[in-house]
């Protein structure tokens, strides 16, 4: 089996190792490599956000035939590269997308190479891309760089928190905690009978006065940053265990005294 220029193997029209993906934020289909596709379809989301926006009938995936400016097969062949606005932004050679990309565009295709590491881009090598030769410049053009392993895309895709349908998943955002509880006395709901165990998820007014107590913003929901906060003040009354970061009744009325 012949490869492409990047040394992935080439796939042939209607090949199970091909994957029709949509590109987050449009209805453009891309078809790629299974394992590749998140990837590709997360940074096309991201051109058409930040390059400028995609249009449907310029965007190419998968394409089994030989590289244009060589007599070996095109990434395009083997699902692991894509070309973006090919009529516009685009065009292949020196009177091409490098003359009439703005810095601001070619800048925000730079940065796309950088953050998807694994990623080569068809632009002036002097000006951030990866073709020296001005007959090769190729600015829409988008690919997997020579020697790239399978294991190497999906580190990269876990990395970037990229779901399978080519989204990104949220950065995760650390909970800050005091370092110490409050010294303060909570002012705990008087109630009749005891509602029942607090834990991750629960919300309401009793929680507020938990959170009080713990000496945090009372959000009246129990969030991770409560359960930690639980926890040191049950390891500080030796009484409250299991250390757990449950609010039982033992837990509860120990917080409607000064910590």
């Amino acid at each position: 089996m012949p490869a492409s220029i990047n040394g992935w193997a080439v796939l042939n029209w209607g090949d199970p190792r091909l994957k029709e993906i949509v590109v987050p934020g449009t209805k453009i289909k891309l078809s790629m490599r299974s394992v590749a596709a998140p990837l590709f379809a997360a940074l096309a989301a991201d051109y058409h956000k930040t390059v400028a926006p995609l249009r449907p009938k310029e965007v190419w995936s998968h394409d089994y035939r030989p590289a244009r400016a060589s007599a070996s097969w095109s990434d395009h062949s083997s699902g692991t590269a894509i070309d973006c606005n090919s009529a516009h932004e685009g065009a292949q050679g020196p009177h091409g997308g490098m003359s009439t990309m703005s810095s601001a565009q070619i800048a925000a295709c730079v940065a796309l190479k950088k953050k998807y590491k694994i990623i080569i881009w068809g632009g002036d090598k002097r000006r951030g891309g990866d073709y020296v030769a001005s007959r090769n410049w190729d600015p829409m053009h988008f690919a997997l760089k020579p020697g790239t392993s399978i294991a190497q895309v999906e580190a990269v895709i876990k990395e970037l928190g990229i779901r399978p349908d080519g989204t990104v998943a949220p950065a995760f955002k650390p909970v800050k905690v005091p370092t110490k509880p409050s010294t303060k006395p909570v002012h705990v709901p008087t109630i009749p009978v005891f509602p029942g165990k607090f834990s991750v998820g629960t919300k309401g007014d009793h929680v507020k006065a938990i959170q009080k107590g713990l000496g945090l913003t009372p959000s009246g929901v129990f969030d991770p940053a409560t359960v930690v906060a639980v926890k040191r003040y049950q390891r500080l009354h030796i009484s409250l265990w299991p250390f757990d970061g449950v609010v039982g009744p033992k837990t509860y009325k120990a917080l409607a005294r000064p910590v």
